[in-house]
């Protein structure tokens, strides 16, 4: 049973309904993982009753076999190539591996699925599923989309679930999954515990799992009732299943190195409520350009200056020409005081006020050598 998803659930039930119809259709579900995508497919092919089904799943590590998962998905449906007018057939058959050929016409493919699907039709509703679609390999995605597309009123469904951003953005009729709420992450709970689960427990669970519909699920195996039921506090951070571990680990093994400690594992202990263990990041801060004077960083500093920092430590030193400057302005000086500002650089905008302060200081006689004393 899905919580929280009465509407996504809606939605799947009028495609289904329109396709016994003799009215074809596509949807792509698509979510972040743990979502209940395919909780969904399953509640989907509950509901086709009476319904001939289609299904495959794309598994990664068959993502670079041409029409691997093509062939997985049309397996089924072989005996009725027959049906289907002989160069299309040919071409399919030689995509698949059925006979020994010359390389598939790249056209003839997607048109022979579109064709042997509508043929398989003709003997009542069909429905299609993929699942992991982001795993299908290339030439699969494009004949399954090609007749995805092109489908009217064979009375053929088509579902394809997703991760976000990752099969085909904007070409299909999209199904987004949100996270769930806190009155569905209680029931979720109370069903996979037995038992009674208070709404604070439920409002904070949901906070810190982001409403993953995995993480929730497997929470409820791992807290005991007492702490269900606000009897008992909740453990901080809250404990990690090896599933929700792994599914987040493939996420940050798949990014780029300089981005695993700042993208992918920032949201792994988002879910988790856990600090970072990692080092301290080495990086100096960066001073917003024009930002106001203060004591350490008056107006005069530049911007070269405000962007030396110390590694690791987040302390700001002056560069080494300030430090200089300043130590002959204080000889000049006598030894006495912190020497003058140091002017801004040339070209700056306050450069010209700066020569006429330093006419004003000669007049004056401040930059002037003192005599040492006798």
């Amino acid at each position: 049973m899905l919580y929280g998803r009465p509407q996504e659930q809606e939605r799947v039930r009028a495609l289904l309904d329109a396709t016994r119809d003799r009215r074809s259709g596509a949807l792509l579900v698509v979510g972040e993982p743990g979502a209940g995508k395919s909780a969904l497919l399953d509640e989907a092919r509950a509901e086709a009753g009476g319904m001939a089904a289609l299904e495959a799943r794309g598994v990664e590590s068959e993502s670079r076999l041409p029409y691997a998962s093509l062939y997985q998905l049309l397996r089924p449906a072989l005996g009725a190539l027959e049906r289907v007018p002989r160069a299309q057939a040919a071409a399919l058959e030689s995509a698949l591996g059925l006979r020994e050929d010359a390389a598939p016409d790249l056209y003839r493919v997607p048109l022979a699925v579109l064709t042997l699907l509508a043929e398989v039709a003709e003997e009542g509703p069909l429905l299609c599923i993929v699942d992991d679609a982001q795993w299908i390999d290339h030439d699969s995605e494009q004949a399954l989309v090609f007749a995805a597309r092109r489908l009217h009123a064979e009375g053929v469904a088509m579902l394809f679930a997703a991760r976000e951003g990752e099969f085909q953005p904007g070409v299909l009729p999209e199904l987004r999954l949100r996270p769930l709420d806190v009155v569905a992450v209680r029931e979720l709970l109370a069903d996979r515990s037995g038992t009674a689960v208070t709404e604070d427990v439920a409002r904070r669970v949901a906070a810190a799992t982001g409403g993953n519909a995995l993480a929730v699920a497997e929470l409820a195996s791992l807290l005991t009732p007492a702490q269900l039921a606000a009897r008992e506090p909740l453990p901080s951070p809250l404990p990690l299943s090896t599933g929700v571990e792994r599914l987040f680990a493939e996420r940050v093994r798949a990014l780029a190195p300089s981005r695993r400690t700042s993208s992918a594992s920032t949201r792994l202990r988002c879910v988790s409520g856990t600090r970072s263990s990692g080092p301290r990041s080495t990086e100096p801060r960066r001073f917003r350009p024009g930002g106001p004077p203060t004591r350490r960083w008056p107006r005069y500093c530049t911007k070269r200056e405000r962007l030396t920092a110390t590694r690791g430590t987040g302390r700001r030193r002056r560069s080494g020409t300030t430090r200089r400057w300043r130590e002959s302005s204080s000889r000049r000086r006598g030894g006495r005081g912190r020497g003058m500002p140091l002017p801004p650089p040339p070209g700056h905008g306050s450069a010209r006020a700066s020569c006429r302060h330093r006419r004003r200081n000669e007049d004056a006689g401040w930059l002037r050598p003192r005599p040492t004393p006798g």
